[in-house]
């Protein structure tokens, strides 16, 4: 720190300095008209980087705002002198101005004829036309009343440029005029909203297809497995045409017989099982009818496992259109076609 006694050399950075003037001239017209208008005051101020906030005692619209930024840019164009002057005591009893203080001495006063007269301490431009355009940004409900953001002069200009090329670059992404950004963001978010409906429309039956190609996946498994376990139907009537073939050799109480089977070329020696408390013929009609049960269930299965085989390549197709459906319509209708043929509760 430097020592007590040295004299420094210091140097103002103006351009920050004129920045903030600008504003907080612009905040005394803005605070000033507010409280012609509506008779309202400005309870708090903050100068910072980024903007300016006023805090008002009560409540306004962004039409109201509206007016108030009308009147104030006119002040501006009208170039009114920024009068700053310390009155004496009894001059000071005599003034109407606004003060956040009960002051009643030593008291530095700003007017702006017709706008504003206020005490402030703080450094001003000389006149409303170096102020430049003053521009009320956003505001909000604040401690029973509203918070406004402003800019002005430099700061506003500064503003509008980085706003102006954000524009600018949306405008290209949405091949949108500038004037229409919000029509081309509104139907980009309602485009938005429609697919991601279309996504989830097109999940569920996504779901449901996969629920509907397990289970008929399953049901062909089974049957196909069963249909195996019918190839040995034929043994049967080969048994059955053995037994009837050496019925002459078979008695009552055998438990097997065994038989030359002339039907295969290498004429093999077969054991044919046999039931014991029937009898030979008994055994050959027991046979047939084995061999005639598996036929029926071979003929059956064949013709399931044909419809199943049918409905995999019916639910395959179903998927293919789904992946290029485009519409919620055609979802929908896809929908309605899954409810018809019994996969889909109506929905």
């Amino acid at each position: 720190p430097p020592e007590v006694g040295a004299h420094l050399c210091c140097v103002l950075d103006f351009d920050e300095r004129y920045e903030k003037m600008q504003c907080h001239t612009a905040e005394h017209m803005v605070s000033g008209v507010i409280h012609t208008l509506f008779g309202l005051d400005n309870v708090g101020f903050h100068l910072g980087t980024e903007d300016v906030t006023l805090d008002i005692s009560g409540p306004l619209t962004r039409e109201d705002l509206d007016r108030v930024e009308d009147i104030v840019n006119r002040k501006v164009y009208e170039n009114l002198p920024v009068l700053c002057e310390y009155p004496d005591r009894e001059r000071l009893k005599t003034l109407v101005f606004r003060s956040k203080l009960d002051l009643t001495e030593h008291v530095r006063i700003v007017t702006i004829p017709g706008v504003d007269v206020c005490a402030c301490c703080a450094p001003h431009v000389a006149r409303t036309g170096e102020v430049g355009a003053v521009k009320l940004l956003d505001f909000e409900k604040h401690k029973g009343g509203v918070r406004i953001h402003m800019l002005a002069g430099r700061r506003a200009l500064l503003d509008y440029r980085r706003r102006y090329r954000t524009d600018l670059a949306v405008s290209a992404m949405l091949s949108e005029p500038q004037a229409a950004l919000a029509d081309g963001v509104r139907r980009l978010l309602a485009e938005r909203d429609r697919l991601e409906k279309l996504h989830q429309r097109g999940h569920d039956l996504q779901i449901l297809l996969n629920n509907a190609e397990h289970r008929t996946k399953k049901k062909l498994e089974i049957q196909r497995e069963t249909l195996l376990a019918c190839a040995h139907g034929e043994e049967y009537k080969k048994y059955g045409d053995l037994i009837t073939s050496n019925i002459y050799r078979i008695r009552r109480g055998d438990t097997q017989v065994a038989c030359v089977d002339y039907t295969d070329p290498d004429c093999p020696t077969v054991e044919v099982p046999l039931d014991a408390r029937l009898s030979p013929a008994q055994n050959a009609q027991k046979q047939y009818k084995q061999y005639n049960k598996a036929k029926k269930a071979r003929e059956i299965l064949t013709g399931q496992i044909a419809k199943w085989e049918e409905e995999l390549r019916y639910l395959d197709s179903v998927r293919t259109f789904l992946d290029t459906a485009a519409t919620e319509q055609e979802i929908i209708d896809l929908r309605d076609e899954l409810y018809r043929s019994g996969y889909a509760a109506k929905m």
